[in-house]
C-alpha cells in the first residue's frame, strides 16, 4: 500500500502497516472462497470497531511472520498477543457498555479469536472460543436488519471453524440439545457455488452437535424424550445432507464448462466436507462391528478427494493455499486416521496430512504426529492387524480433548479419553507427545 493513504487506517503506523498488510496479503488469502467476508464486510466493520480492529491486527502479525519463513515462537509473538488483548478487553467494553450490541460484530471476534490460537497451537483456547460463539448464538436475539449479513456472510465461516475444530476434538458443552442456533433452508437449486458451499457449512452447524449428544446417549442408554429427540433429529441430518448432495451434483452439470481451477479446487473441497461429515454421521448411527465395516467404502473417498485435491494444487503452493485449502484438508485427514478401521488406510490419511516435500501449512506436521500416536493408543492392546475387521468397535469410541501444541518445542499435551468396552467405563489419560 502506498505510504500517502496510511493515515486513512485506524491506529498507530505499526497497527496501520499490519492492516495494509492484511488488505493487501491475508484477505486475498483467506478470501480465496470467502472474498465477500475477507475483503469487504471484515474491513469495512475494523475500521469502526476496535475490538475487531486489533483482532485483525494481530491475525495479520502472524500471517506476515509465516509469510517470510519464520517459524512461529511462543514468547517471541509479543506484538501479536499485545494487540489480541486489546482486541479481548475491547470486546469486552463493548459487550458491557454498547446500548444496541451487534451480535455480527461479536461473532467476527470470535471467528478471529479462534483462527488466532488456533494458528499459535493454542488449541484448548480456540475450541472455548467455538463454544462461547454457539452460546451467544444459542442466547441473543437476533437483529431482523442484519440478519441477512449473519447468516450469508459471518456463520457459514463460522460453522466451518467449528466443524473443523470438530474433527480434530471432542468440544464438551453445557448446552442443552437441540441447541437453538440457526434454521438451515436449503432451496430447491443453488444459484453459485458460493450458495452452495455456505449452505452447507450451515448443516455443518448441525449434525456436529448430533453426534456428540447421540454418543452420550449410547453410553447413558437414554431412553424416552430423549431417544424421540434424537431419532427426530436423526432423520433430519440425514435428509439435509441428501438434499444437500443431490441440489450440488445437479449445480456441477450445469457448470461443468465453465469452472476455472479455482471453482474446481472449490467443489473438491466441499464434496470432502460432506463425505467427511456424512461419515461422521454414519459412524454415529453405527452401533455393531459389522454395520462398522460397511463405513470403509466412504473412509476410502475422503481420502481419495484429499488425495486429487493436494494433486490439484501441487506446483501452485502459495501462503493461501497452506492456510485455507489445507486448513480444509487436514480435519478431514485426521478424522479417518482416528477413527477408521484399515490400518494400512488410515496410515496413508496421516502421511496426506504432512506429505513429503509439500510445502503446507505450519502445524501439519503436528496433526500428524498427534494422529500417528492416537493410532498407536488405540492398537497397542491388539496383537496383530492386518484388515478393519481385527478391530473391536470399543476402541474406536475414544475422544481427543483440546490440546495445547508447543510449535516452538515441537511437543504438545494430550487429553485421550477411551472405553474400556462399548458402553463400558471411561478412563482419561494424559502424555506429552514430541515429535
Amino acid at each position: 500500500m502506498p505510504r500517502t493513504l496510511l493515515p486513512l487506517l485506524p491506529g498507530d503506523r505499526e497497527e496501520q502497516r499490519c492492516f495494509a498488510f492484511f488488505r493487501g496479503h491475508t484477505a486475498p488469502t483467506f478470501g480465496l472462497y470467502d472474498a465477500g467476508f475477507w475483503d469487504g464486510l471484515l474491513l469495512q466493520i475494523s475500521h469502526a470497531e476496535p475490538a475487531v480492529h486489533h483482532a485483525v491486527v494481530a491475525l495479520a502479525s502472524l500471517h506476515e511472520a509465516f509469510s517470510c519463513g519464520t517459524q512461529y515462537q511462543p514468547g517471541r509473538d509479543g506484538y501479536t498477543l499485545k494487540q489480541y488483548n486489546k482486541s479481548l478487553k475491547g470486546l469486552n467494553r463493548y459487550i458491557s457498555s454498547a446500548k444496541n450490541k451487534s451480535l455480527e460484530i461479536v461473532m467476527i471476534c470470535c471467528i478471529l479469536f479462534t483462527l488466532i490460537d488456533g494458528f499459535r497451537g493454542d488449541y484448548g483456547s480456540a475450541a472455548k472460543h467455538v463454544q462461547s460463539g454457539l452460546e451467544i448464538l444459542s442466547s441473543s436475539p437476533q437483529d431482523p436488519h442484519n440478519i441477512k449479513v449473519l447468516h450469508d456472510d459471518i456463520l457459514p465461516i463460522f460453522f466451518k471453524l467449528r466443524a473443523e475444530t470438530s474433527s480434530f476434538f471432542v468440544v464438551e458443552s453445557t448446552l442443552d440439545y437441540p441447541l437453538n442456533t440457526v434454521e438451515v433452508c436449503i432451496p430447491k437449486r443453488f444459484s453459485s457455488l458460493n450458495e452452495a458451499r455456505d449452505t452447507f457449512y450451515t448443516i455443518m452447524s448441525v449434525v456436529p452437535d448430533f453426534c456428540r449428544f447421540k454418543v452420550q446417549a449410547l453410553r447413558k442408554r437414554e431412553s424416552g424424550k430423549l431417544a424421540e429427540t434424537l431419532l427426530e433429529q436423526q432423520s433430519y441430518c440425514v435428509s439435509l445432507l441428501e438434499q444437500w448432495e443431490a441440489g450440488f451434483d445437479d449445480l456441477l452439470s450445469q457448470l461443468s464448462t465453465s469452472m476455472d481451477s479455482k471453482d474446481k479446487n472449490g467443489a473438491i473441497l466441499s464434496k470432502l466436507h460432506h463425505a467427511t461429515v456424512a461419515t461422521m454421521l454414519d459412524l454415529t448411527l453405527t452401533d455393531s462391528l459389522c454395520k462398522f465395516d460397511r463405513l470403509m467404502p466412504h473412509f476410502q473417498r475422503i481420502v481419495s478427494l484429499a488425495k486429487s485435491l493436494i494433486e490439484a494444487t501441487e506446483g501452485t503452493e502459495t501462503l493461501g493455499v497452506e492456510l485455507w485449502v489445507d486448513a480444509g484438508i487436514r480435519a478431514p485427514l485426521f478424522f479417518v486416521a482416528t477413527k477408521c478401521h484399515d490400518p494400512s488406510l488410515r496410515r496413508e490419511a496421516a502421511r496426506l496430512i504432512s506429505p513429503p516435500g509439500r510445502k503446507s501449512a505450519w502445524h501439519s506436521r503436528a496433526a500428524a504426529a498427534i494422529a500417528t500416536r492416537v493410532m498407536e493408543i488405540q492398537e497397542e492392546r491388539l496383537p496383530c492387524i492386518n484388515v478393519a475387521h481385527d478391530v473391536p468397535q470399543f476402541l474406536y469410541m475414544s475422544s481427543l480433548l483440546p490440546s495445547k501444541i508447543d510449535l516452538a518445542s515441537h511437543q504438545a499435551k494430550l487429553v485421550f479419553q477411551q472405553e474400556s468396552t462399548f458402553g463400558g467405563d471411561i478412563s482419561t489419560f494424559e502424555e506429552v507427545l514430541k515429535w
